[in-house]
């Protein structure tokens, strides 16, 4: 009888378990390529794609996808937090879901503090961890989505972005 209930009791902890896992998935709302984002105290849009071949000894040629944003409003308080302190988590996902996290920040116009305009850099190689499968690793910025987690949700903004590059 003992055996029986606790075997039972496994199986519900296990189904508790799982459901609270699946609970905790972040929501994500599909964005557009200039359609404002309001992530915590940040206001932004994804501006534009460029993409480049990058010749490296070890790998050969090799994809660079630079995604550019503009600031549209930043309502941080006097030495809060930057933007680059708060969208820490910054990836780009191809339809056979190969991750890409960012390769470096630029800042293009602005100052840490206040940025108008920057840049994430995203370089595809076969050999970073997050690629699962290097045969259908995207090869355009095209076959991408930027996926941005907002760390910081306020009412009425999105837990995470996604957005088809182009």
């Amino acid at each position: 009888m003992k055996a029986c209930a606790n075997q039972a009791m496994g199986i519900v902890l296990a189904l508790c378990a799982s459901l609270a896992w699946v609970g905790c998935g972040k929501k994500t709302q599909e964005y557009r390529m200039d359609q404002p984002i309001n992530m915590g105290p940040f206001s932004f849009e994804v501006d534009r794609t460029e993409e480049s071949v990058k010749q490296y000894p070890s790998e050969g040629p090799t994809l660079e996808i630079r995604v550019y944003y503009r600031m549209l409003d930043n309502k941080t308080p006097p030495f809060g937090k930057t933007f680059d302190e708060s969208l820490v988590y910054v990836r780009v996902v191809d339809k056979a879901d190969n991750t890409i996290d960012y390769s470096g920040r630029g800042l293009l116009a602005g100052d840490r503090r206040h940025p108008s305009e920057w840049c994430d850099i995203f370089t595809v190689s076969r050999t970073l961890i997050g690629v699962r499968d290097s045969a259908k690793l995207g090869q355009r910025a095209s076959d991408f989505r930027l996926i941005i987690d907002n760390p910081d949700v306020r009412e009425g903004q999105p837990e995470r972005v996604s957005i088809q590059l182009r």
